[in-house]
């Protein structure tokens, strides 16, 4: 797969990405929500919809451990696609980001890369706000991306809004079901991501956020 081995892709400003935000409320502070997702398998949580494969497994492509910052891995969905995941930054209790790039995925042919953040936020009541964004960085020798700033408007109107938009919701209620499961062996961390970016604990791997 395309850049398994090399941390080559480098992030573009904000401006010229095609960007996508959702959050739901989690009833348990942010540190005790972080512990909980900053581990979990992405297998779990992030199921896939009509239109987006599932997460079947991810495979470690480096010796640092998930979530720490610079591991690497290859995700695995259902449809037999993958894709490079590399964490960028975990900040305790309040900040997970990783990169994806290698897509396999038909879909995924305009993107040239993604990045996906989780804040944890204090809410009301003890509670913890949990945002997710994923960007994308288009390919500017492929349509839309070639067109610029209306390609991303287009890429955001059409896949966005309408297939990814989806996949993100389902996941986010993947995640808050995972975070309040009350019986476990031991807490498991989890960045989302997953995003949250996340390899299953009894491989001795960790996180994520695909």
């Amino acid at each position: 797969m395309t850049g398994e081995g090399e941390g080559r892709v480098q992030l573009s400003p904000a401006d010229r990405l095609a960007s996508h935000e959702e959050q739901l409320v989690i009833p348990l502070p942010p540190e005790e929500v972080y512990a909980r997702l900053n581990g979990a398998p992405l297998e779990g949580v992030l199921r896939g919809t009509d239109r987006i494969p599932a997460v079947v497994s991810t495979t470690p492509l480096n010796d640092i451990a998930f979530p720490n910052k610079g591991a690497r891995r290859r995700v695995t969905l259902a449809d037999g696609s993958t894709a490079v995941e590399e964490v960028i930054e975990n900040k305790s209790d309040e900040y997970f980001s990783y990169k994806v790039w290698g897509y396999t995925l038909p879909a995924a042919r305009p993107i040239e890369y993604g990045k996906g953040e989780f804040w944890y936020l204090p809410a009301d009541s003890g509670q913890t706000t949990l945002r997710w964004r994923y960007s994308f960085k288009l390919r500017g020798n492929r349509f839309p991306g070639m067109l610029g700033p209306f390609g991303r408007l287009l890429f955001t109107k059409a896949f966005l809004d309408r297939t990814y938009a989806p996949f993100m919701r389902s996941s986010l209620e993947a995640i808050k079901e995972y975070a309040l499961q009350s019986e476990r062996a031991s807490p498991i961390k989890l960045g989302p991501g997953k995003r949250l970016g996340v390899a299953d604990s009894r491989d001795g791997a960790k996180p994520r956020e695909a």
